[in-house]
């Protein structure tokens, strides 16, 4: 809810850009849609990325124009982000971590940079400015190291 608000609505209308905004999914005029008004820019929620992913029909369509693709809501895993890719050759691919609670972007994919990085697939990128994060030991509340799973804390 957060996502569609602050990461495509309000930003959007900050740039002036064109906001494609559908009533109810559905893969065939979705891809319609895309194809007809060469979406550049696609935030998506990660149920309508799988739904991008698995279908037959994604081939027939002239999705080139996409050249960014981004997800946020729940995370979207390596193997469903790497299958997505291979939709969109043109675009650069990447997720966020945020929550309402939180403001509500906390991390973000560096690949849409101004000087973009590489990134690993299934991350979901480096926390934003104003923010600070750190994982803990939920039992102990010491700070963990990385690639150690915990409890995350956030502030800013």
């Amino acid at each position: 809810h957060i996502y569609s608000l602050n990461s495509v609505l309000l930003c959007g209308l900050r740039v002036g850009a064109a906001i494609l905004i559908m009533q109810k999914f559905e893969i065939v005029p979705f891809l319609e849609l895309m194809q007809r008004y060469k979406v550049t820019i696609g935030p998506f929620v990660p149920p309508i990325v799988l739904a991008i992913a698995k279908s037959p029909l994604v081939g027939k369509y002239d999705l080139s124009s996409v050249r960014m693709v981004m997800s946020g809501a729940a995370p979207l895993g390596k193997e469903l982000e790497d299958s997505v890719r291979t939709k969109f050759p043109n675009a650069k691919l990447g997720q966020g971590y945020g929550m309402t609670e939180a403001g509500p972007v906390l991390s973000m994919c560096l690949a849409f940079a101004k000087e973009p990085f590489e990134i690993k697939s299934g991350a979901c990128g480096t926390v934003v400015r104003n923010a600070e994060m750190k994982i803990i030991d939920p039992e102990t509340g010491a700070s963990l190291g990385r690639n150690q799973s915990g409890e995350i804390c956030i502030r800013g």
